[in-house]
């Protein structure tokens, strides 16, 4: 009697432990797979703070190279109206206009600003190197991260996850299981 009751307690907690366990462990997964939905929250926020990052470096450089122009720390290149058929046509287009100054970004991906001023029929260009910052560059990438923050996650439901972690015996589960799709082949 007690080898048939200690029986069936084995069968007993066999049947109940082995779900549970399955079941915690499926759990677990997929609140490990909700946790990747906060890297998301990430690069959102670091997106923003790059850009207002990047708007400040740019107002400060600005008004940086200005103070630079107006102190004749720095000299400028002067555009003659004689010349005007070999002008950049930033510089035309800035001739073209009512302003009286002008900063812009040039250079290889805008790691240069240009301050452009008026004096009499001529234009005068103060540049300044902004080194390793590439403002285009800068300004590409936030918007791809802003782009990819638009979109829904490339990632599976619970149902796939589910199916991909269920280990059914061969032939006897009538959904194929597939990998995930972000999870590399072993």
């Amino acid at each position: 009697m007690n080898r048939l009751r200690n029986r069936l307690i084995g069968i007993f907690l066999a049947a109940t432990l082995a779900p549970l366990a399955l079941t915690i462990w499926i759990t677990t997964s997929l609140l490990e797979e909700s946790a990747n939905t906060s890297s998301t929250a990430r690069l959102d926020t670091v997106s923003k703070s790059l850009k207002v990052t990047a708007r400040e470096l740019y107002d400060r450089a600005s008004d940086d190279l200005k103070r630079k122009a107006r102190a004749g720390e720095i000299g400028p290149r002067k555009y003659e109206p004689i010349d005007r058929s070999s002008w950049p046509d930033a510089i035309k287009n800035f001739s073209g206009g009512l302003e009286g100054e002008r900063v812009m970004r040039a250079g290889s991906d805008g790691n240069r600003l240009e301050y452009m001023v008026r004096h009499g029929n001529e234009i005068w260009v103060y540049s300044e190197n902004l080194g390793e910052v590439a403002m285009d560059r800068l300004t590409r990438e936030i918007r791809e991260a802003r782009r990819r923050l638009g979109r829904p996650p490339d990632r599976p439901d619970a149902v796939a996850v589910f199916r991909a972690r269920l280990p059914a015996p061969r032939g006897s589960f009538p959904f194929p299981r597939a990998p995930l799709p972000h999870s590399a082949p072993s």
